[in-house]
């Protein structure tokens, strides 16, 4: 969506195509949502200290807090896309990005006559998709998304050579 700003790049999408960016992006949502019970309990009841190997035990007990700083960078996320869609709904017309993806309506609306690609010429529209863009950007990095990946792959193998033990 961010290449929309570039009116040569704008002139040469249709309404339909630009309904199906801003869909993608206002109608998605990723979300990660560990289970920490078992995690949690573990640490929280001291019997952390049973499992013999030091370096997965420290993995174990400092992966909670990577999960809550990852809970956090969605949040932030979630704050930005929240900024984006409210000016989406102040300027732009969600009613015709629907008509568009070939959802019909009984009725003609004000919206009717809104074309979205006026979005592509807002400089405040820009720099929030640019600043949501960023964090999801850094959200699938190896400091979080990638970072927690790693971190349970090398649980899971310290696991695995421990019970080959």
């Amino acid at each position: 969506m961010l290449t929309l700003f570039d009116n040569n790049v704008l002139d040469t999408i249709n309404d339909k195509e630009i309904s199906n960016l801003m869909h993608s992006v206002i109608a998605s949502e990723a979300t990660y949502e560990p289970s920490k019970g078992v995690l949690t309990d573990i640490v929280s009841s001291g019997n952390l200290n049973l499992i013999i190997n030091e370096q997965l035990r420290q993995n174990l007990a400092s992966f909670e807090s990577k999960l809550d700083f990852m809970q956090t960078q969605e949040n932030i996320t979630r704050s930005a896309k929240k900024e984006m869609k409210k000016l989406f709904n102040k300027n732009g017309s969600i009613r015709m990005l629907l008509k568009n993806r070939g959802v019909n309506f009984e009725h003609q609306s004000i919206s009717d006559a809104i074309n979205n690609k006026q979005m592509f010429s807002s400089i405040e529209f820009e720099n929030i998709l640019l600043d949501y863009y960023l964090t999801i950007s850094a959200s699938n990095g190896p400091r979080f998304f990638g970072g927690i990946k790693e971190q349970i792959e090398l649980i899971l193998l310290e696991i695995d050579l421990e019970l080959k033990k």
